[in-house]
């Protein structure tokens, strides 16, 4: 397997959404790079991502409710 791959072969690799790739990029959960205007996706962080499987994608969403409840709390 190649250092890096795509975000659009990432998404076929590993079969998680673009949005859930770039949200777990977001948090750090998930490294890459930019090469120009193409984002590049560390392959090796990628197969952490899977094999740490659903506590991963369930920090995305615990983080998407607390960035929710603050930003209702602003009201």
């Amino acid at each position: 397997m190649s250092m890096s791959m795509t975000l659009r072969d990432a998404v076929r690799e590993s079969g998680l959404s673009e949005r859930t790739l770039y949200q777990l990029i977001a948090n750090g959960d998930l490294q890459s790079t930019v090469v120009g205007r193409r984002r590049l996706i560390i392959t090796k962080s990628l197969e952490k991502v899977i094999t740490r499987g659903v506590r991963v994608v369930d920090s995305v969403a615990k983080k998407e409710a607390r960035r929710a409840r603050a930003e209702g709390n602003r009201d």
